[in-house]
């Protein structure tokens, strides 16, 4: 996963450390809240943890966290579109203040139920072509 050897070890150890620590803290924070907006802003901090474990791994990794940069950017731009026009729609931003949003606001609702699916990796999306980037890259 990272270099045995030379002037970049340390550096990829470094870059290993932080991502492990920051995917680490953005999944303790996850749990502890209850603010579906803050959530896709920890799930966002957990996902630059996987490109600071990612890129270490060599060329192949670069590339993957490159493509993980653009589909991410993607998804998570129309979650939090969508999640904006819920939200307004609702009047607040906690779960239990949104439940049924669906039948009020069906086209925001479905982008993103569509996002939530292509952030994690359901077969013919391309966040499925990202774990296989991981894996290619040597994770």
């Amino acid at each position: 996963m990272v270099s045995g050897a030379g002037e970049n070890a340390a550096a990829d150890r470094t870059l290993l450390a932080i991502g492990l620590f920051s995917m680490l803290v953005a999944a303790l924070m996850l749990l502890g809240t209850r603010d579906f907006k803050r959530m896709l802003a920890y799930s966002s901090v957990e996902h630059m943890g996987i490109l600071s474990i990612v890129r270490p791994s060599g060329p192949a990794g670069v590339w993957a966290a490159l493509f993980h940069v653009w589909s991410n950017s993607l998804t998570k731009g129309a979650l939090f579109m969508s999640a904006g026009n819920i939200r307004r729609a609702a009047g607040g931003r906690k779960m239990d203040e949104v439940a049924g949003m669906a039948m009020l606001t069906p086209l925001s609702a479905g982008i993103f139920v569509a996002g939530m699916f292509c952030g994690h990796g359901l077969p013919s999306v391309w966040s499925v072509l990202q774990r296989t980037a991981y894996f290619a890259g040597g994770l």
